[in-house]
């Protein structure tokens, strides 16, 4: 049995942070809890880059919806405002894509983002593969975007398919 919500673990983490840095240092973060015999996926945001759900449609394209929840970086304040802790439902074969903010971010020698729109057009074009393939499809993009110059962020990529 699990009895704390995202939003509260966020609370926790935050006042650790808080405490242990002294307001010295911030971070965003996900947290997400996927229960598999409810369909539901219940999540929380310390402010960090909502994750985007990849659900199939009938006509063989996807539908995407944003996880988005309320709450400001951990270690910014002791006593943070509550975390929203929100949930959305999910069906099998659907698609989660955890990034950090270096992927949309990441600037090109002319100095244009990556951004959202061509990070949204290779995922769609990608979601028949297996998971490692679409990382592996994306960060190739993204790569040849940013060829020639150092990155101006880390990135990170997660993808999950949801099997049950």
């Amino acid at each position: 049995n699990f009895n704390l919500n995202p939003g509260e673990l966020l609370d926790i983490a935050n006042r650790v942070i808080y405490d242990s840095s002294q307001g010295k240092i911030m971070m965003t973060f996900f947290v997400a809890v996927i229960d598999f015999s409810e369909h539901t996926i219940t999540f929380a945001s310390a402010a960090h880059n909502p994750p985007w759900l990849f659900s199939p449609a009938d006509n063989g394209s996807f539908k995407m919806s944003s996880l988005v929840a309320t709450g400001q970086r951990l270690g910014e304040s002791r006593n943070a405002p509550t975390y929203e802790s929100k949930n959305i439902n999910f069906q099998a074969q659907d698609t989660l894509f955890f990034y950090t903010d270096g992927l949309l971010e990441g600037k090109n020698l002319e100095g244009v983002q990556y951004g959202k729109k061509q990070t949204r057009k290779i995922l769609e074009t990608a979601m028949g593969m297996q998971p490692a393939e679409v990382i592996n499809t994306i960060m190739t993009d993204f790569l040849t975007h940013n060829e020639g110059k150092t990155l101006d962020d880390d990135v990170t990529l997660a993808v999950a398919r949801l099997l049950q």
